[in-house]
Formats: structure tokens, C-alpha cells, sequence
């Protein structure tokens, strides 16, 4: 059976590494944001600030002790991911969907009538932010505390 192909978005990349810990990542790192002149915040979280953490036996002074660690620009838009520990592939894919997301509304703004662009516009910003992370419910207890909850520690 021949499937039709699709044109992947290669807006915000994915990788992980499958060792012990897993390290998952997407987007920009906290050096590449520095470097471009990015204005930007880090919100850090650890596993064993989680219930989900605390029963894999993760303590504050474990040596193995993972973490997530977000990256956002202004108008808290994703700009990177980085997680280190147990499922980390698992944990970064959520902020792989809400980065991409944001093509389209490139994609969309290409028309030349002014004023379809400017209401386009006012729907568009919060794509690519993580503004739905913060307008949903967390399954308590489970590592997606992990991810959620680090956008309460801002810097």
C-alpha cells in the first residue's frame, strides 16, 4: 500500500540520547539565546521535586538527581527544552508539538490583504508559547510535574 508523503516542519528538532540518564532536547540552548542577543528567562525543575521523582527514589543530594530545564523568550514564547533523567525523550516531545505549532501562523500571515493579516495576528501570538501548559490540568502524580511545574521557577 503506497501512502502519500508529508513535508515534516523542521521548526523545532528533536533529539535524544538513550543512555543512563536519557538526555532529550529541543530547540536553542541557554549559550545559543546568550549568543544571538536573545532576551530570555530559564525555568528549572528536578525529579525529586515531584512525587513522580521522589518514588523512583530520587533525593534533593543524589548525584543522578535529573532535571528539565526550559528556555523562553518574551511573550513567553518556547525557545528550548533540555531534560536529563528517566524519560527524557518522553518528557521534551510535548514542547516539540507547542514549538512547531507556530509555522503555521507564518504560513498564514503571507496574505496581502492588511487587515485579514492583523486579525490573523491577534490570534497567532500565543502559538509556540507554553501558555497551554499553564492553562492545564497535571496529572498528579506523574514526571509531566516535572516539565509543567518548572515554568513556576522562572529566573
Amino acid at each position: 500500500m503506497e501512502r502519500d508523503k508529508k513535508i515534516a516542519c523542521y521548526t523545532a528538532v528533536p533529539w535524544a540520547v538513550y543512555t543512563h540518564p536519557q538526555v532529550a532536547h529541543v530547540g536553542i540552548t541557554e549559550r545559543e539565546a546568550k549568543e544571538r542577543g536573545i532576551k530570555y528567562y530559564i525555568g528549572r525543575n528536578y525529579y525529586s521535586k515531584v512525587v513522580g521523582g521522589i518514588k523512583m527514589g530520587y533525593g534533593d543530594r543524589d548525584e543522578d538527581n535529573g532535571f528539565v530545564k526550559i528556555i523562553v523568550g518574551e511573550n513567553r514564547k518556547l525557545l528550548g527544552a533540555h531534560v536529563v533523567g528517566p524519560h527524557a525523550a518522553m518528557l521534551v516531545q510535548p514542547f516539540v508539538y507547542l514549538m512547531n505549532v507556530g509555522h503555521r501562523c507564518v504560513n498564514i500571515t503571507r496574505s496581502s490583504d492588511i487587515n485579514e493579516i492583523d486579525e490573523l495576528r491577534l490570534m497567532c501570538p500565543p502559538l509556540g508559547t507554553y501558555e497551554p501548559i499553564l492553562d492545564s490540568m497535571v496529572i498528579h502524580p506523574s514526571l509531566n510535574e516535572l516539565t509543567a511545574w518548572a515554568f513556576e521557577n522562572l529566573e
